[in-house]
């Protein structure tokens, strides 16, 4: 009689634990789906992360119109898939930029000069020297620099959107 009242039969026992399991599976199943998801979508993003360097402005000289990056350890930086900004005191309108400049690289070691007003070829353009090659700037035409003046440098990498080097400076 007791059995009964409590409803404790035998034939019903085994649901709640089947019932149990099925739920474990269910929820081990989705949390794998949504786990998976997860990082395959981080898998696509890893592959267009911008290089990982150390540079630094070496110098700059108001004097010459120049400015020195050096590239002092971490990754290759290929010239091809990176554009250069420099900005002088936060305007667009004295902007200079270099639209992946060549196919050299900035490796460790190396340093390029930005010379934003040109006077030796006699054109007044602004170039970036990568080492090998001169190459004039693909926006912005040049200008001079003053002591005090405000540039903001700023290497992008194209095919990540990233920053890889941004930096304020006085020249």
């Amino acid at each position: 009689m007791f059995n009964e009242l409590l409803g404790n039969d035998d034939d019903e026992r085994a649901v709640s634990p089947v019932i149990g399991v099925i739920l474990m599976v269910a929820i081990t199943v989705i949390l794998a789906a949504v786990i998976g998801a997860f990082v395959l979508q981080l898998g696509d993003s890893v592959s267009n992360t911008a290089p990982q360097a150390s540079i630094g402005v070496d110098s700059i000289s108001a004097a010459d119109d120049e400015i020195v990056l050096r590239h002092s350890g971490g990754d290759t930086i290929e010239w091809s898939d990176t554009d250069l900004i420099v900005a002088k005191d936060n305007s667009t309108k004295d902007e200079l930029r270099w639209n992946g400049p060549g196919e050299e690289a900035f490796s460790p070691a190396s340093s390029v000069t930005i010379t934003t007003n040109n006077t030796s070829n006699n054109t007044s353009d602004a170039v970036l020297n990568t080492g090998t090659n001169d190459h004039a700037a693909d926006q912005g035409g040049e200008y001079t620099l003053a002591e005090g003046d405000r540039l903001t440098i700023t290497l992008l990498d194209t095919s990540s959107g990233e920053i890889i080097f941004e930096r304020e400076i006085r020249a």
